[in-house]
């Protein structure tokens, strides 16, 4: 196999600007969550082996859940400061509470969706109102987006609403928009 970088063949693009903005979360919404989490910590360093792992995963899982919950309005907010300045957003995140509650923040913005649930269909539907200027809103699912091309033409601002474990996914949804074009 023979790779090259994009200097190599003549497509040398600028830098990524990444700028890390920290948001307010909502406490209440962490504290429902507190005696189960506990729980599951406790579980994780006192529980039998296989207690432990399914503890462990539980816990990862409800944190993460309840941290986009936490998140979702006051991302909502930071991405409303970008479309009220015609700034077409790219929205990623990840768990269906966090999008039921951006589609209520942002239903003004009449944004598309690009995530699991949608069909093959619509998510070409999505794109397309996207590329073609219907909406500056799309919520696209972190790992979703495998081979869409175009977004780069419209788009130069992605909002990770909910980050993933693995910051190379960050960096795959990045290149959804940081290619030529």
């Amino acid at each position: 196999f023979l790779r090259r970088n994009r200097e190599e063949v003549g497509m040398e693009m600028p830098k990524v600007n990444t700028i890390i903005h920290e948001i307010e979360y909502d406490q209440t919404e962490v504290d429902k969550e507190h005696d189960l989490m506990l729980m599951l910590a406790m579980r994780v360093t006192t529980g039998s082996f296989t207690e432990r792992g399914e503890a462990a995963r539980e816990l990862d899982m409800r944190l993460r859940r309840v941290t986009g919950i936490a998140k979702a309005k006051y991302v909502a907010e930071f991405c409303k400061i970008l479309l009220d300045n015609g700034e077409p957003v790219l929205l990623s995140g990840w768990h269906r509470d966090v999008y039921d509650i951006w589609a209520e923040s942002l239903k003004e913005y009449n944004p598309v969706w690009y995530t699991g649930t949608e069909s093959v269909k619509q998510k070409n539907e999505s794109v397309e109102a996207f590329t073609k200027g219907a909406t500056n809103l799309m919520i696209i699912s972190n790992r979703s987006g495998l081979g869409i091309d175009g977004l780069q033409k419209r788009c130069c601002n992605l909002v990770v609403g909910e980050l993933d474990y693995s910051p190379q996914v960050h960096k795959q949804l990045g290149g959804r928009i940081d290619r030529p074009g």
